[in-house]
């Protein structure tokens, strides 16, 4: 098994998913032997997804990843995580213009960062819902 990092993709109450938002950043180092994703449970706008195979805390301890995607003050435009859209979120883009990150900042998913993307993230600049 393949072991990458998961895109939680919400969806609206008229079932229009929304865009991706990036993985917890302990789950880029992950290993393949983590089995991450294993076992996944959602209810509403929240999932959690198992990792039988972790051993952070010790021999195949397992761990569990919770991912809030109605967390107040996130939103995936937010690249710097800091509550609001702003200047460095925007320099983030630039520096990835061109290429296909894998999630955002292509925030249209047409896997590669592009004229769409900065429109979408200047059309949400400001603080975060």
């Amino acid at each position: 098994m393949v072991n990458t990092p998961a895109w939680v993709r919400v969806a609206s109450a008229t079932v229009a998913w929304g865009t991706p938002r990036p993985p917890a950043p302990g789950l880029l180092a992950a290993a393949a032997a983590d089995y991450f994703g294993i076992s996944v449970a959602i209810s509403g706008a929240t999932a959690i997804v198992g990792a039988s195979g972790d051993d952070d805390n010790g021999d195949l301890s397992g761990s569990a990843y919770l991912f809030d995607a109605a967390a107040p003050g996130k939103c995936p435009w937010d690249l710097d995580g800091n509550g609001s859209v702003g200047i460095l979120d925007l320099l983030a883009l630039l520096v990835a213009w061109g290429s296909d990150p894998g999630g955002p900042p292509d925030f249209d998913g047409d896997g590669t960062v592009g004229i769409l993307d900065l429109l979408t993230l200047l059309a949400n600049w400001g603080a975060c819902p």
